[in-house]
């Protein structure tokens, strides 16, 4: 075999492998996995990207996603131009190959249309509105509650003890809301939020 055929299966190779490569990071963003906070691939894409399941794309995300396969074939041709060069006609003849790359692109496809259902779900979330749908005060019938905050013993965020004595005095609301729930906790933080700005101190 000469040295100019191994050369040529070098670089197809090499292009075959940064191929997969793309195929393999883009599927890992966008393969739509559960959104338990237990899932391993959750917990690898927040050390990624940043980014936890429900939340938009940052900028830094995607650049990481279109850049990083530029640079890596940008280092392959700077590294093994030749042997792409010399490839490239044996890939555009060869059956195997047509084949290969007609399934790699089918792959891409699918990705393509998570990274799409994606954006849209993304779009929807950021035009849904938790202001009120009625104006003025609640009608007299709607139910009030004015129970007492019972006696709890918790941690705050930097580790110290926290208890109801804290709060003696001062008028308060307790809740708890679930940092994944995307139904009704995203409305009850929103309501919470709001009722702390308008109120005030």
């Amino acid at each position: 075999m000469s040295t100019r055929n191994t050369s040529s299966r070098a670089g197809a190779r090499l292009l075959a492998l940064w191929a997969l490569s793309v195929l393999v990071w883009w599927g890992f963003a966008f393969f739509p996995a559960p959104t338990s906070g237990d899932s391993w691939i959750v917990t690898a894409r927040v050390a990624c990207f940043g980014v936890r399941p429900g939340d938009p794309l940052p900028l830094q995300a995607w650049m990481m996603l279109l850049a990083a396969p530029v640079m890596l074939l940008a280092v392959l041709l700077a590294v093994s131009g030749a042997e792409l060069q010399r490839a490239w006609p044996s890939l555009v003849r060869s059956t195997r190959w047509r084949i290969l790359a007609l399934l790699m692109l089918s792959v891409f496809t699918i990705e393509l249309r998570w990274a799409v259902d994606r954006g849209a779900r993304e779009a929807r979330a950021e035009g849904v509105s938790f202001e009120p749908v009625a104006a003025g005060p609640l009608p007299t019938h709607f139910p009030r509650t004015a129970s007492a905050v019972p006696a709890f013993r918790l941690v705050d965020q930097e580790g110290q003890p926290f208890d109801a004595t804290r709060l003696r005095g001062r008028p308060t609301v307790m809740s708890f809301v679930f940092a994944h729930c995307q139904t009704v906790c995203p409305v009850l933080a929103s309501s919470l939020t709001r009722a702390s700005r308008e109120l005030g101190p």
